[in-house]
């Protein structure tokens, strides 16, 4: 999966290793084969809600 010959990006980040953010640890445990979507965590609203605002700080801003 990880060495797809055509030009694609995943939606879904991947990762080696366990990753932590707001004290929560996300670990991709179906790395490098497909992701295993129903073992994923289950998250609070407040912690999506921080998640969400750290992607969007991390965006540039739109120019439409």
């Amino acid at each position: 999966m990880m060495v797809d010959p055509h030009v694609h990006f995943h939606v879904l980040p991947r990762y080696d290793g366990e990753r932590e953010f707001a004290g929560e640890v996300f670990t991709d445990r179906g790395w490098p084969r497909q992701p295993e979507l129903a073992d994923g965590p289950t998250l609070a609203s407040a912690l999506l809600r921080r998640l969400r605002d750290h992607v969007k700080s991390a965006w540039p801003p739109s120019r439409l």
